[in-house]
């Protein structure tokens, strides 16, 4: 890959969106569709598939993400205990995970800073919510 390649790369932030709900993903996307930043997102439909993904070709798919989007209410492995995990591995730790979820439970609220989220967003994310995740990603972009 050219420098020049590789800066235009970049340029584009790589969010993975842990989601199982369709129809939060559509409204994700939608959502997003208002940035005014470039992105790509990546759909895990579960935790388990999430964390395959994370560690698959030796780190490679996770070396390039700006962003991980994080459901709490997941099937295989629920969203707390990927977080664990993220945070646990000294090759993911550094990625921010912001937390978007429909819970508001105080236990998941606290568990989520515990483990370092950067943010918890309960659903659906609107135009006050969606410029948090905007900033941290022109942040991310200009490492």
């Amino acid at each position: 890959m050219t420098a020049m390649q590789n800066t235009l790369r970049k340029k584009v932030a790589e969010i993975l969106l842990i989601e199982d709900n369709p129809q939060d993903v559509l409204l994700t996307q939608n959502a997003f569709k208002a940035l005014e930043i470039p992105y790509n997102i990546t759909i895990a439909r579960s935790g388990e598939h999430a964390w395959d993904m994370l560690q698959k070709s030796n780190y490679s798919f996770s070396n390039s993400l700006s962003l991980i989007l994080l459901d709490l209410n997941l099937p295989k492995m629920e969203g707390i205990e990927l977080l664990k995990k993220i945070k646990s591995d000294e090759n993911l730790q550094d990625i921010p995970v912001i937390v978007l979820t429909g819970s508001v439970e105080q236990n998941h609220v606290v568990a989520s800073y515990d483990l370092h989220a950067v943010s918890y967003i309960t659903k659906p994310i609107n135009l006050e919510r969606q410029h948090i995740i905007e900033d941290l990603l022109k942040i991310r972009r200009n490492k």
